[in-house]
């Protein structure tokens, strides 16, 4: 999970039973949800109702909030939903009917934030979510939009709440349903969108965000997230060590082959060289001991065990032939470069 500000989503019911369920974390990590008896309740008019509390002024949890209705597109996603009903009972389609109409979304941006985003700040993030949507279903961003209700909820007024942003996105789309849409690959793409948008609209950085310190009695939605922006620092620290990791891993990774390389060639041509130098050959031994010499130095430099090896073959060779002048060994050349760059130092 990358470090960003905060998106939850959920599945908007609008008919059937609605259960409950609890949360079993397994010693492997694996998590499954299991049903809870007896939660189970009817669910009527659900989506219809979560559209009039999301724009109701009288409800005691909107005291102090400002709403406003940025895309009203809520009838066209209930439509999308009972035309595919009609659609597949006409045609006598099988399958049961849709009892999620829609995914909701809802972007929340912390109180604690500098600069709090102003009704034209959301309205730029509500087309990049839009936007990302269209990406991750390969739809068009005018078909998206055409099937997406936005509902701004600015909590300047209220003593604790942070302003955020409901964005209802329609299950279904031209009689299909679109899995994508209830995907976390698109809960993750408008968590990356809200960052940027964030970065462009108020020049704020959710990697340099710290939350503030709160009391003890702080309201659980509050707790939550603050949980949830820990854990994605935590994550984030640690993909930055394993990056980091296999970058080194990396150059080692280089490294040894390069050095594999020019072991098997100067191998190669120590051989050569041995064959000249053994046969009196000096002129020809000369110009092979000074290319010999200097590809040692570069081993020596990464490898040091390597190069004093690659040196004893030398020595044994070069002992063959007592006599042979110093510019025709590989060892007088080895010797001459390192008093150069101790000079040159």
């Amino acid at each position: 999970m990358i470090k960003n500000w905060v998106v939850t989503t959920r599945q908007i019911r609008h008919r059937g039973i609605k259960y409950k369920y609890n949360r079993l974390k397994y010693a492997n990590g694996k998590i499954k949800y299991v049903k809870i008896k007896g939660s189970g309740r009817r669910v009527n008019n659900g989506f219809v109702n979560h559209v009039n509390y999301l724009r109701s002024k009288s409800s005691p949890a909107h005291k102090f909030t400002e709403i406003s209705i940025l895309l009203n597109n809520a009838n066209n996603i209930f439509n999308a939903n009972i035309e595919r009903d009609r659609y597949r009972h006409e045609n006598r389609l099988k399958g049961g009917k849709v009892s999620n109409f829609c995914s909701s979304f809802v972007l929340t941006i912390p109180r604690s934030l500098a600069n709090q985003p102003s009704k034209s700040n959301w309205i730029a993030i509500s087309k990049r979510v839009i936007k990302d949507i269209a990406g991750v279903t390969g739809l068009s961003e005018e078909v998206i939009k055409h099937h997406t209700h936005i509902v701004l909820h600015d909590e300047s007024s209220s003593p604790d709440k942070p302003s955020h942003l409901h964005v209802l996105v329609s299950n279904i789309i031209d009689h299909q349903t679109i899995r994508e849409i209830s995907q976390f690959k698109t809960t993750y793409a408008i968590k990356r969108g809200l960052n940027e948008s964030v970065k462009q609209q108020l020049n704020e950085d959710h990697m340099d965000y710290v939350p503030k310190t709160r009391k003890k009695n702080i309201p659980l939605w509050v707790a939550r997230q603050e949980k949830n922006i820990a854990l994605e620092n935590e994550a984030k620290k640690l993909d930055e060590e394993i990056n980091q990791k296999k970058n080194k891993l990396l150059k080692v990774n280089k490294m040894i082959t390069s050095l594999a390389k020019k072991l098997l060639s100067v191998k190669a041509d120590i051989s050569l060289w041995a064959d000249d130098f053994l046969n009196h050959f000096f002129a020809q031994a000369e110009e092979k001991a000074k290319s010999v010499a200097k590809v040692i130095d570069e081993i020596e430099s990464i490898a040091e065990e390597q190069a004093n090896e690659l040196d004893e073959t030398v020595r044994k060779v070069e002992d063959k032939n007592q006599s042979a002048p110093a510019s025709a060994k590989i060892s007088s050349n080895r010797k001459r470069r390192r008093r150069k760059i101790k000079t040159h130092k």
